[in-house]
């Protein structure tokens, strides 16, 4: 697959199955520069509708156990800047999905508006990381990473991983520093450790992250498991400033590998 493209709605000429073909052959599609008269927010409800399955993926804030809702409202406030969705701080290399039993889920951020100043999303291809991590001559702990069984968990729910995985020409990457469960072995609470401070120190702070700022109505859409992204911090006067509404999508040419997994009615 590409890495990454940008188009716009008119070249789309606002057709979801226009915007499902680009997400078949590329890693991450950023959208831009919606100008129809219709609420924008309305209008991309049915288009996202068009493009593939709606998974439910709002969790509880506080619990973080699924709600039931169409998308997990990532908006600023002040006074809650100890949950991701509500700070203003960047937010470590992850992916969205490493304790829930989906795969190849796309996952997409749309902005309802953006902050004063910061808080581009941040990327990273899986065939980058690995070649960051052969350059670092990091080869032992690339084949943990490859061959640890790992638990991950929120809100009760659990999925058992490898963190990366060769598919074909390509790596998948399942990871998430605060979802890894302390019912596993020290061997891999050592592995989370250092995998941590190996994309913090090495990764995130060499200049080759792709930074993607979103403004009002933008959407960047990616492959939850051939990338990992994060966020830069940012800089809001007031509360809602920064609003970002992320939700999931199952591509048609996906859900034959989510057959069990998911119930498509």
């Amino acid at each position: 697959m590409n890495y990454l493209v940008e188009t716009t709605y008119d070249a789309l000429k606002y057709d979801p199955k226009r915007m499902e073909a680009l997400l078949d052959q590329n890693k991450i599609v950023v959208l831009r520069a919606y100008n129809l008269p219709e609420d924008s927010l309305s209008f991309f409800n049915g288009f996202s509708d068009g493009i593939g399955f709606i998974y439910n993926i709002d969790e509880d804030i506080v619990t973080g156990k699924p709600t039931g809702k169409r998308w997990i409202d990532i908006t600023y406030d002040p006074a809650r800047q100890d949950r991701y969705r509500s700070a203003a701080y960047a937010q470590p290399l992850h992916t969205d999905f490493s304790y829930i039993n989906i795969r190849d889920n796309v996952q997409f951020f749309y902005c309802v508006s953006q902050a004063e100043l910061g808080g581009s999303t941040v990327f990273i291809d899986t065939l980058r990381l690995v070649e960051l991590l052969d350059l670092a001559n990091a080869g032992a702990l690339k084949e943990k990473l490859m061959n640890l069984d790992v638990i991950f968990s929120k809100g009760g729910r659990e999925r058992i991983s490898k963190i990366l995985i060769k598919d074909g020409d390509d790596y998948r990457v399942n990871w998430n520093y605060y979802c890894v469960s302390k019912d596993n072995s020290q061997e891999v609470l050592d592995l989370q450790e250092e995998f941590h401070e190996f994309l913090e120190r090495r990764v995130v702070k060499s200049g080759l992250l792709t930074e993607v700022l979103l403004n009002k109505n933008d959407v960047v859409f990616f492959h939850d498991e051939l990338v990992l992204h994060g966020r830069n911090s940012y800089f809001a006067s007031h509360k809602g400033q920064r609003s970002l509404n992320k939700g999931t999508l199952i591509l048609e040419s996906r859900r034959e590998k989510n057959i069990g997994l998911i119930n498509f009615k």
